[in-house]
């Protein structure tokens, strides 16, 4: 999170400028954000995963990076979406068996600040399809809403979950009397490529606790959240 002093307003602009609407953006991964598209978005404790597993992520970033570089437009997106699919894997396979972190969002009092804050821009900056939280992750899958029709343009995915993490951070942090990052800076975020691919999402959202052992079915966790809408397509 960026601390603004007095006097630096022109840094301020440009960070609030970074949180813009954009169609492609940067951070240590590629991100595309294509106009009307749903997203899954999983986003983490800050102490989830251990430091050498992170060392070693950056590096095969950092390969990728110079990767692309070389590839078009048709392989780069090929490429990209096979790396951050196996990334996936790799990320949740860790943060479900996982045996370091503080997993702070056992604490129920934590976990339900973290679900109404992804809740409550819902219908007003974006379309909540689904969610749940975990006890060091969290999956969303959201559709950003328009805000300009004529310019065809919609609610900043960066942002929408800069909002997010920034806010509950504050107040779970309050809970727990402590100060630093709460949330791990970087997000995982995919758009759904298909109809298909959005119901896969969806089941594996409504599913996570029934896979961790937590429950037996997915209505009977407090914490996971499915909109009407969706619930037509649920067959868990």
């Amino acid at each position: 999170m960026m601390n603004c002093r007095a006097g630096s307003l022109p840094a301020l602009i440009k960070f609030m400028n970074n949180l813009s609407y954009k169609a492609k953006y940067r951070r240590r991964l590629p991100h595309l954000q294509p106009p009307g598209a749903t997203f899954f978005v999983t986003f983490r404790l800050a102490d989830s995963i251990p430091q050498v597993v992170i060392n070693r992520w950056n590096k095969e970033k950092q390969a990728l990076t110079r990767l692309l570089e070389s590839l078009s437009p048709e392989e780069t997106q090929k490429a990209s979406l096979e790396f951050t699919r196996k990334r996936f894997v790799d990320l949740e396979n860790l943060l479900d068996s996982a045996t370091t972190g503080e997993a702070w969002l056992k604490d129920e009092r934590l976990a339900q600040h973290v679900y109404q804050f992804i809740q409550n821009k819902d219908g007003k900056q974006y379309r909540l399809d689904a969610c749940c939280v975990m006890s060091n992750h969290v999956h969303v899958l959201l559709m950003p809403l328009l805000i300009d029709e004529t310019a065809n343009s919609y609610h900043p995915l960066q942002k929408i979950f800069h909002s997010i993490k920034r806010l509950s951070a504050i107040e779970c942090n309050k809970l727990l009397q402590r100060t630093g990052a709460f949330w791990e800076e970087e997000s995982f975020d995919h758009y759904c490529r298909d109809h298909d691919e959005w119901i896969r999402i969806l089941h594996y959202i409504l599913n996570n606790p029934v896979k961790a052992g937590i429950v037996s079915g997915w209505r009977d966790y407090p914490f996971t959240y499915c909109s009407e809408m969706a619930l037509q397509f649920v067959t868990v």
